[in-house]
């Protein structure tokens, strides 16, 4: 009888556990076309390093940030990590510049001038009475990949871009991060072709 009893309570729970909900979650990732800029052509080969991310963005879930805290928005996630869908499209957008010899991601094999390092310091919803707004910082290192290590850092920049969420929710969150890091991702190639020409000392150096 006992066993019996047993039997039936636990097919009672596995039921139940069947018959729960699995949270469905809704995934956004950047949508933008590259940056167009008119910048002369260097003859180099750029490999774009994975970037690394602060410990408190390492998750793939939207973060909503206020003063001194921060919070996951519920069952909204990035496809992947911030840090990977930066280095990704940064590296889609210099490529399609169209400036260099190559651009190649962090596991190619082919021997490479100048590296791009990467830090994501921001990437979240920063939350205010009126709505919210993307708010977006990377930091930048170009290295110099032939270069003897103490001349091998070419610069190294913070970059910041802030941009309105259009509507609440990851969708307009999804929209405004792909207005900002569009807008950072110019910013960057700009510099980082000025930097290389001027390392090379090619005409056309910028100042």
């Amino acid at each position: 009888m006992i066993r019996s009893l047993l039997a039936l309570c636990f097919a009672l729970s596995l039921g139940a556990c069947a018959s729960t909900p699995v949270p469905q979650f809704r995934l956004h990732t950047l949508e933008y076309a590259p940056p167009c800029q008119d910048l002369p052509r260097v003859p180099a080969i750029i490999r774009v390093a994975h970037f690394g991310i602060v410990p408190e963005l390492r998750t793939p879930a939207l973060v909503a940030s206020r003063p001194f805290s921060r919070s996951d928005i519920p069952l909204e996630r990035w496809r992947a990590l911030p840090s990977d869908l930066a280095a990704d499209f940064l590296r889609r957008d210099l490529a399609a510049s169209a400036v260099y010899t190559a651009v190649v991601d962090a596991g190619a094999y082919l021997p490479t001038d100048f590296r791009i390092e990467g830090m994501v310091e921001e990437w979240s919803a920063r939350q205010y009475a009126h709505g919210s707004e993307a708010r977006l910082g990377i930091t930048i290192t170009l290295v110099d990949a032939r270069a003897p290590l103490a001349q091998a850092v070419v610069f190294q920049r913070r970059y910041d871009e802030a941009e309105p969420c259009p509507s609440p929710g990851g969708a307009g969150l999804a929209q405004a991060m792909s207005a900002a890091m569009a807008r950072l991702s110019a910013r960057v190639q700009a510099d980082v072709q000025a930097a290389i020409t001027k390392r090379r000392g090619l005409p056309g150096t910028q100042q």
